[in-house]
């Protein structure tokens, strides 16, 4: 079986590409395998049962038709990244929570089941604040550090930059963009988030009266993902990642986000998996990214008996011996 990175080159749409990676695998498709994440300590595995989804915006303030001198036109322009800044700075306190009206509508309440595994977790927030280097948390991430991280929804500012790209002292940058990362989670709408974000820089920005003009695009959105624990699916990876590391994995949801799970469920139409495979302190994405030896060996052989476990799980929901599963990985 080939993976969809042998056959997408680029990203997912309705076009050539797509009918090339359908074509090239079973119509039929039950279960959905995915080696992702990272465990929540480097102690304990994990399995993962739910992302947060993905919204990317660019928020633009537009001035004079070029940089202009500090000293010649200081004063007598209105700046557009004085603008940007002044709009960012609404969006979220000084307690870390999000300043837009109705952004936290319809988040699904925590259910037993999750106060359940994330107590289980017994996560330890004073290392946490350690590992990061700060003296403090935001006020959410205090009370449950795990709920904020992982089921509640957050804004982020994660780049700026203006046309002064020589970065000079003396020059007045003509334009001022920002990256805005939104994070959202179940059951929340991403056209909803969309409108009331964008509702609320224009709202601010027009306060000022500066006459400059603000852009608000959207780059791309992904949805969050969300499945469930108690089939056998699940129960089979239990089983293997018990039988390999002698202990039973942690539950876990993700705050970040993978664009090719919801799109590989809806088309699919098949409950999907995580498996990480990394320790807390492989640095993801980050320079020297590592995985252990031990991690690596001992991942392949939890792939090795869970597709064991599944085969002894039966075989569709049909029930029809002849069937066999197909595992889409």
């Amino acid at each position: 079986m080939r993976t969809a990175a042998e056959v997408i080159k680029k990203p997912w749409t309705e076009s050539p590409p797509r009918r090339a990676w359908t074509s090239c695998i079973h119509e039929r498709i039950d279960y959905i395998f995915i080696s992702n994440n990272y465990w929540i300590d480097d102690e304990r595995p994990c399995l993962t049962y739910a992302m947060r989804g993905h919204i990317r915006m660019v928020v633009s303030v537009q001035g004079p038709k070029q940089n202009v001198h500090a000293g010649v036109d200081g004063g007598a322009v209105v700046e557009p990244t004085i603008d940007l800044c002044y709009i960012l700075g609404t969006l979220v306190d000084g307690a870390g929570r999000v300043c837009v009206p109705g952004f936290y509508e319809d988040v699904r309440a925590s259910s037993e089941d999750d106060d359940a595994a994330f107590d289980r977790i017994a996560f330890d927030t004073t290392q946490y604040r350690h590992e990061l280097g700060v003296q403090r948390l935001a006020q959410a991430a205090e009370r449950n550090a795990l709920r904020a991280r992982w089921a509640e929804p957050t804004l982020s500012i994660t780049n700026v930059q203006t046309s002064n790209g020589d970065q000079a002292f003396s020059v007045i940058p003509h334009k001022a963009t920002a990256q805005v990362s939104i994070r959202f989670v179940p059951d929340q709408k991403a056209d909803e988030i969309v409108t009331v974000v964008r509702h609320h820089l224009e709202h601010e920005f027009n306060k000022r009266n500066s006459g400059n003009q603000l852009s608000v695009e959207v780059v791309q959105v992904s949805q969050w993902w969300r499945s469930e624990t108690s089939s056998p699916y699940f129960g089979a990876a239990r089983a293997a990642t018990k039988e390999v590391w002698g202990c039973e994995p942690l539950l876990v949801c993700e705050g970040g986000t993978m664009h090719t799970t919801c799109m590989l469920v809806d088309h699919f139409e098949a409950p999907a998996l995580h498996l990480p495979m990394g320790q807390s302190s492989d640095g993801a994405h980050l320079p020297n990214e590592r995985i252990r030896i031990q991690n690596l060996v001992n991942g392949q052989a939890v792939v090795y008996s869970f597709l064991e476990h599944l085969s002894k799980e039966g075989t569709t929901e049909e029930g029809d011996e002849g069937d066999r599963d197909e595992l889409v990985a």
